[in-house]
């Protein structure tokens, strides 16, 4: 198999963009069908969305069940951006609706919400609100890598934050850009790009919108701006509005002073694929429920080696619900266990034949691909190396019967010949930016898609490139 993967922007969901049949014109699927699958991939209720967008629940339904047909302009904007749709997808829904495509929003954290990632993440959401409510740090960075749903989890923060009256502000999802709304999008546009400069200050758009916002409790979200926020600009930012919290998703952390981080790694593997729960367990649900129509097998009639082999997958995968949706129609097309053999000789290619299947969110994945070979290429030199050493170390040199041991920070320090202290510095660094995951007390492991990520690249120093154990 190949390891290329067709590189581009995120797209919208399958089944969704307009279909040419032989020998016809393009056929547009109705409000009703975009509506609803666009609501549900991101995993959100009617109600949810009415609180998101303010638009009341029995519009959202009347539109679901076809009794609205031709809603009006403002719904359709409203809509498209708590929906998080991209150009395509806000040009298709109001198509089906009927009226002009609103413009798309642009500047800093303006992104595609991914179904399926707030799965399991029962910890975090409640670590955020309690962060919200009752936390001494201001500032909160959810950290991860790409596709492991960073963004759909800050997204379901801000719903319960606005549901609870308080003021959220995120680039491109916000108020009228026609300057009635209390707080327009475009002057939370302007601060934003104001705080993600290197200027060191305050500009107006930003001293506005403290004005604005004065005491009260509000949420300012940067959804994986191109700059961290200035601390100084920030600092006084947060000075003149005690209320204020500021949630930040970021693949690497940034240093920001009275910052709170959360890592953010992949679904854990289910314990026991025996056990009856297994088949609700969150990383099952999204390996086995894949994208395509009909190719979602019956955990019923798995037999135990096949429960056995998609446990081996998601770990294989690490959790990281992107790549497990992309995962998915391979289970149907390979079976599980020649797609745990696949991915164990080839991780990258056998996810490229899953980016390619018909149905599957290709695009969006061969982009996350991208920005996580970015993310370690991007690595200082010692910090690359060391991920080499890693990954030469990682294998079957020390087995038990339970499996390969886990490297531990001596491993490291006996490979690179660093010392001990600068190795724990170096594996925290790593394990922040979600390259490792830690295994247990001093234990850890690469993330397999780093992994191959890693060793397909040029070590910095000249050596060659470590070979996948």
């Amino acid at each position: 198999m190949s390891a290329s993967a067709p590189l581009g922007r995120p797209v919208q969901p399958p089944g969704l963009r307009l279909v040419t049949p032989l020998g016809g014109s393009p056929v547009t699927p109705s409000l009703a069908e975009l509506l609803r699958t666009h609501r549900t991939r991101i995993g959100l209720t009617q109600q949810q969305l009415a609180d998101f967008s303010t638009v009341s629940v029995r519009a959202i339904r009347d539109m679901e069940n076809g009794v609205t047909l031709c809603p009006r302009r403002e719904t359709v904007q409203l809509l498209a951006r708590s929906l998080r749709l991209d150009d395509a997808a806000r040009e298709d829904l109001s198509l089906a609706a009927g009226v002009a495509a609103p413009a798309a929003p642009t500047g800093p954290g303006v992104g595609v919400v991914r179904a399926g990632a707030l799965l399991g993440r029962d910890r975090e959401r409640a670590e955020l609100a309690d962060w919200f409510s009752r936390g001494a740090e201001p500032v909160l960075t959810v950290v991860g890598l790409p596709g492991v749903g960073k963004t759909r989890l800050v997204l379901e923060l801000a719903g319960a934050v606005g549901h609870d009256g308080s003021r959220v502000l995120w680039p491109g999802w916000g108020g009228d850009d026609g300057g009635g709304a209390d707080l327009p999008d475009r002057l939370v546009e302007a601060a934003v790009a104001e705080l993600t400069t290197a200027a060191g200050g305050r500009g107006a758009a930003s001293t506005r919108l403290a004005l604005r916002i004065g005491a009260q409790p509000a949420l300012l979200v940067l959804d994986d701006p191109a700059r961290p926020p200035d601390p100084r600009a920030l600092d006084q930012l947060l000075g003149q509005c005690p209320g204020l919290r500021v949630v930040l998703t970021a693949v690497r952390p940034p240093r920001v002073t009275g910052m709170r981080r959360l890592v953010l790694h992949g679904l854990p593997t289910p314990p026991d694929p025996q056990d009856p729960g297994w088949a609700t367990a969150p990383a099952v649900r999204l390996l086995t429920g894949g994208p395509i129509p009909g190719s979602d097998p019956d955990p019923g009639e798995l037999t135990p080696a096949e429960r056995a082999d998609l446990n081996a997958v998601v770990e294989q995968l690490d959790g990281l619900p992107f790549a497990l949706t992309l995962a998915a129609p391979l289970v149907e097309l390979y079976g599980p266990a020649t797609l745990r053999r696949c991915l164990a000789e080839d991780l990258l290619g056998t996810l490229g034949v899953g980016a390619g299947a018909a149905g599957s969110d290709g695009t969006a994945g061969a982009e996350r691909f991208r920005r996580i070979r970015e993310t370690v290429d991007a690595l200082p030199a010692t910090r690359r190396r060391a991920l080499a050493d890693l990954c030469a170390v990682t294998g079957p040199g020390a087995p038990t019967q339970d499996g390969p041991v886990p490297p531990t920070v001596e491993m490291l320090c006996r490979t690179s010949g660093l010392a001990l202290p600068e190795c724990g510095r170096t594996v925290d660094e790593l394990c922040a930016a979600g390259l490792l995951r830690r295994q247990g007390p001093g234990r850890f492991r690469v993330v397999g898609l780093v992994r191959s990520l890693a060793t397909a690249l040029p070590d910095p120093t000249g050596r060659p490139a470590a070979v996948p154990a």
